[in-house]
């Protein structure tokens, strides 16, 4: 199942794609990628960060 986001009324929604031609893949940049796994290591690496102090 594939997904779009859309903006309504400055609200992101992750609604379900609705016709084929909508299922298309869309290459991102490395930067677009990569910015929420860096994010999740920084969260997974911020208790133990923490438990050390």
């Amino acid at each position: 199942m594939q997904q779009t986001a859309q903006r309504i009324v400055g609200h992101l929604h992750i609604l379900d794609a609705t016709a084929e031609k909508s299922e298309a893949v869309l290459p991102l940049p490395k930067v677009i990628w990569r910015a929420p796994l860096e994010h999740q290591e920084r969260q997974q690496a911020e208790p133990v960060a923490l438990a050390e102090v």
